[in-house]
């Protein structure tokens, strides 16, 4: 490989060396500079050799300290410096002569899990994140009352322009509807109390997702006020499917009663909201998890055993911010012919309202070819996905627990 010359660009100081975000850009740093201090021209280069192509920007950014990178770019930026070391070790240092990509990824990884924990539990977070939510709507509100017309709310978007023009017109004819809104502020008391007006209620599903039309502001208003004090006691306990009860003293969760972009897979799990992480469920057997690893808005979990009765997996989600709507998928991969075993996919659907929140998909049992080794394989994303977004990729596995033989030895 031809070494290319380096930009001689420096890079900026970290903003708060000391922040989650400021250690693992440190971390990248240091790494880069091991490697050889290549340009980050050059580590983009060495990415496109490898599998996926990220941009110079991309890898730059990942080390400003600014914000935690995406998982993918972490990766692509441990394994480009990797490349470059073993390519030009006379740049780099000695330390990076003992670099396996394998090992130095799962280090990077216990790192950005680290951050992502200490991002998640930092007290300033809750609090600031309203703040600025809060905050965006102001200019608008003081130039609605400043205009005292629909041109006030031009400036704040779409939703805020429906929503300033809704009195002055569309507000009116859903006047007569009123007498029946009063009495849902009333409501809040009994959905803390007994959780199934989540899980089985129409009208409260749809309100709770948000994609209530703007024609029906003043219904929306009240609807939130409901939905969001029953929101704040637990995950809603909505998945793909109704032929399973939910937790003790909940309804089914019929998948009729959700609307959704697409429809999922039969196959289907209860939720488990979990106040303490502990009370979580204990396969039979010698239960195998690996540590929680972030993906996108939540930590994954997945634990696999093994019985003479059969493979026991499920996985554990922890969000690390709000997600109004989350996918969540947990399968076995065969590790002796490396194959998915599709009809083992578990799909389930949930949605978490605070940071912290933790739930389980599963457990479920598959009695799969004796004689081979498998693990438990997840995958998680925004939205609604019948199928794992990892899927798409061939040779991509997911975050998988440890593997484990079946039957077990000696059974």
């Amino acid at each position: 490989m031809v070494t290319r010359p380096r930009s001689g660009r420096q890079s900026n100081p970290i903003p708060e060396p000391d922040s989650p975000e400021g250690r693992f850009a440190s971390y990248l740093r240091e790494l880069r500079e091991q490697a050889g201090d290549p340009s980050y021209e050059t580590l983009a280069h060495e990415t496109a050799q490898a599998a996926r192509r990220y941009s110079d920007t991309s890898l730059r950014n990942a080390a400003t300290g600014r914000k935690l990178p995406t998982l993918e770019v972490a990766e692509a930026f441990v394994r480009a410096c990797v490349s470059y070391a073993k390519a030009n070790p006379e740049q780099a240092s000695p330390a990076s002569r003992r670099w396996e990509a394998r090992e130095l990824v799962r280090e990077m990884l216990h790192r950005y899990q680290s951050a992502a924990h200490s991002r998640a539990l930092a007290p300033r977070e809750p609090a600031s994140e309203p703040t600025s939510r809060t905050s965006e709507p102001d200019p608008g509100t003081a130039a609605e009352t400043a205009s005292g017309t629909a041109g006030g709310a031009t400036s704040a978007g779409p939703a805020r322009e429906a929503a300033a023009a809704e009195p002055v017109v569309p507000a009116e004819p859903v006047v007569p509807a009123e007498p029946v809104v009063p009495a849902e502020p009333v409501a809040p008391a009994e959905p803390v109390a007994d959780v199934r007006p989540v899980a089985g209620s129409a009208p409260v599903g749809p309100a709770r997702r948000g994609r209530t039309p703007a024609r029906v502001g003043v219904l929306l208003g009240a609807a939130a006020a409901v939905v969001i004090a029953v929101a704040a006691l637990l995950v809603r306990p909505q998945w793909t499917s109704g032929s399973e009860p939910a937790a003790a003293g909940q309804e089914p969760v019929a998948s009729s009663q959700r609307p959704a972009p697409e429809q999922p897979p039969s196959s289907a799990s209860r939720v488990v909201p979990l106040a303490d992480p502990a009370q979580g469920t204990v396969l039979p057997g010698v239960q195998q998890c690996r540590s929680a690893a972030p993906k996108g808005p939540v930590l994954l979990d997945p634990c696999i055993s093994s019985t003479p009765d059969g493979l026991h997996f499920l996985v554990r989600v922890t969000a690390l911010e709000p997600v109004p709507e989350l996918a969540v998928h947990v399968w076995l991969l065969d590790v002796t012919t490396g194959e998915r075993l599709r009809d083992t996919l578990l799909h389930c659907q949930t949605a978490f309202t605070a940071v912290r929140q933790v739930a389980e998909c599963g457990p479920t049992t598959a009695r799969p070819e004796p004689g081979h080794h498998y693990l438990a394989a997840t995958d998680a994303v925004r939205g609604v996905a019948a199928q794992p977004g990892v899927w798409r990729s061939p040779g991509t596995t997911g975050l998988s627990s440890s593997d484990v033989l079946w039957p077990p030895a000696g059974t």
